[in-house]
């Protein structure tokens, strides 16, 4: 049995070959695009860590005399701020790496632990007593070691996107 192809299905095979190429071609564009975007919604949410890291407002708890509190009006009032930065940062905190996610939840059960043993202390001298330098000592380590995730993954990033932007 002879197999006959006629022009128009050379032509019909060749344009389905060019269609298939450019199909692929498409879904490499669209891979490469999303990763730059989710990459960007990373850097967004790790800038704002990376720029607000030196902020003793939102990094020192063991500098204000209060836990800060959403219950007291006064707090809401003057301290919204804190309380709609780290909301933000826990609402968005999913777009990073688990090293980031996990040293993040380190820094706040340090926050937690520091507040509880402030609390817990009969002195109004806290910070001068044992119970109070180790409190803070622990606080400041995880605070440190979170700080040295952000700064990590902030240069991990710029490389990252610098790439990208080579490329195009």
């Amino acid at each position: 049995m002879k197999y006959i192809i006629s022009n128009f299905d050379l032509l019909l095979v060749i344009v389905t070959l060019a269609y298939v190429i450019e199909v692929h071609r498409q879904v490499e564009f669209m891979h490469k695009d999303s990763k730059y975007h989710k990459l960007a919604e990373e850097f967004m949410l790790v800038s704002k860590l990376y720029f607000n890291k030196n902020d003793p407002t939102l990094f020192d708890d063991t500098r204000i005399t209060m836990r800060p509190s959403r219950d007291d009006e006064e707090w809401r009032v003057h301290w919204g701020g804190y309380f709609r930065f780290w909301d933000e940062i826990s609402e968005q905190i999913y777009l990073t790496t688990p090293d980031l996610n996990l040293a993040l939840n380190e820094f706040h059960k340090a926050k937690v632990e520091y507040w509880a043993a402030r609390e817990n202390s009969c002195t109004l001298h806290f910070h001068g007593t044992p119970e109070g330098k180790t409190a803070v000592e622990d606080f400041t380590k995880k605070k440190d070691k979170f700080i040295e995730k952000i700064d990590k993954r902030y240069n991990e990033l710029i490389k990252e996107l610098n790439k990208f932007k080579e490329r195009r």
